[in-house]
C-alpha cells in the first residue's frame, strides 16, 4: 500500500531531532537555556535565508485600502525588494512605465514619532484617490514557537544553519565550517527549484470582481479638457 508523505523535517520539534544527533545526541529539555538557544538559532536561520532569496512558499497575497501619498505594508514585509506585484484596477503599479502612470518607492518608517515606526511602507509618485490594491510580495517566516509550529523553508538547511552556530557559540566538537557548507550547499539547491508564477497569471485574481478602468481614455479626456478653446 502506498502512502503519501510530506516534508519531513517540516516542524520545529522535526529541525530539533535532526540536530540533536550532531549536538550532543537529544534535544535539550524545554525548560533549558540550551532549548531556547536551538530555537533561536532555528528562528534566526529561516529569516535569514527568506531575507535572502525569493521563495515562492513565501509569496503571499494581501489587500490595502491605499488614499492619500502612501500605505503601510503589512507587519511580515520584511525587505525592500519584497514587493512583487501591487495591482490596482488590474494595471501593476510596481511595474515602470505602467498604464496608470504611478511609480512606486518602497522605504522602512524610520520617524520614531510615527505610530508605525520600524514598519515598511509604499510611497506613491503623487498623491492617489481611495482605491483598493492588491499586493504580492515576499514574506517573513512565521517564527516556530511549539514543537509542531511549521517551519515554511526546507528543515534541514535550517538544521544545518543553526548547528553552525551550535558549534559556533558554545565550542562543542565537530565542525562549524561543514555545517554551514552542506546549509550553503542545500540554499543553492533549493532556491534553485524554486518557481515563482509569472505576474501575469497572478494578476488573474487582481481583475477578478473588479472595475477596469481606461486609464488612456482618461488621459486622453483631461488632456481635451484643459486645451479646449474659451468661448468669448
Amino acid at each position: 500500500m502506498s502512502t503519501i508523505t510530506t516534508q519531513s523535517i517540516s516542524t520545529l520539534s522535526d529541525v530539533m531531532n535532526f540536530m540533536s544527533p550532531f549536538a550532543g545526541g537529544s534535544v535539550p529539555n524545554s525548560t533549558d537555556q540550551e532549548y531556547l538557544d536551538w530555537r533561536r538559532w532555528i528562528v534566526n536561520k529561516q529569516e535569514e535565508y527568506a531575507r535572502r532569496a525569493f521563495w515562492r512558499r513565501l509569496l503571499k497575497r494581501d489587500v490595502l485600502d491605499i488614499e492619500g501619498e502612501s500605505v503601510v505594508l503589512p507587519d511580515d514585509f520584511n525587505k525592500h525588494n519584497g514587493l512583487y506585484i501591487f495591482a490596482v484596477n488590474g494595471v501593476d503599479w510596481a511595474e515602470e512605465n505602467n498604464e496608470a502612470g504611478i511609480s512606486l518607492y518602497v522605504e522602512m518608517i524610520t520617524d520614531p514619532d510615527d505610530e508605525d515606526f520600524g514598519k515598511w511602507q509604499v510611497v506613491f509618485s503623487e498623491s492617489v484617490d481611495s482605491a483598493e490594491a492588491t499586493i504580492w510580495y515576499f514574506a517573513n517566516p512565521p517564527a516556530p514557537v511549539d514543537p509542531t509550529d511549521k517551519v515554511l523553508l526546507p528543515g534541514d538547511m535550517i538544521g544545518y544553519g543553526a548547528l553552525g552556530e551550535y558549534f559556533r557559540t558554545t565550542g562543542a566538537e565537530g565542525s562549524q565550517d561543514k555545517a554551514e557548507e552542506d546549509a550553503e550547499n542545500r540554499f543553492t539547491t533549493y532556491i534553485s527549484l524554486e518557481m515563482i508564477p509569472p505576474k501575469y497569471e497572478l494578476l488573474r485574481f487582481a481583475t477578478r470582481g473588479s472595475k477596469r478602468v481606461d486609464y488612456l481614455a482618461n488621459a486622453r479626456s483631461r488632456y481635451y479638457r484643459s486645451n479646449r478653446p474659451t468661448q468669448r
